[in-house]
């Protein structure tokens, strides 16, 4: 069965974001997108190239929620996780086909977290970095 595409929209944020929360927050208030579903048979393509880094040897998660739902799942290690010494960056990307049954409108976005209070996980950790999510509505 072939389906086409209706609605792109994408976000992008060069500003160097971190957290020290282990628990998932808003990465980004730039790193959002709202996308609202021609229909409930709508499909929703989600990319995001995430730019990442740690300050000391940890290990950063990282995932994307759908309003409220992370669409990894729910558990300790259900996420994108780097895992390595101090001070190292580098690249991620992250893709989920999404299946929400809604038309209303949906906010996707990236949302991070820390492996222990005690660290710090990045989003842009260099000043020439970038991240970006695009959202792509997959039409039945």
């Amino acid at each position: 069965m072939q389906r086409k595409i209706g609605q792109v929209l994408s976000a992008t944020d060069t500003t160097t974001r971190s957290t020290s929360s282990a628990t998932y927050t808003l990465a980004s208030s730039t790193l959002t997108v709202d996308i609202t579903p021609a229909a409930t048979s709508s499909k929703i393509l989600v990319f995001a190239t995430i730019a990442m880094g740690q300050s000391s040897a940890n290990q950063g998660h990282y995932t994307i929620f759908r309003d409220s739902t992370n669409l990894s799942g729910s558990g300790n290690d259900d996420a994108f996780m780097l895992n390595q010494v101090a001070d190292k960056y580098t690249g991620l990307s992250m893709s989920f086909l999404d299946s929400p049954s809604s038309t209303s409108a949906l906010t996707y976005q990236v949302r991070i977290k820390t492996g222990s209070t005690n660290h710090t996980t990045y989003l842009q950790y260099t000043a020439d970095a970038m991240s970006a999510i695009t959202v792509m509505e997959v039409l039945a």
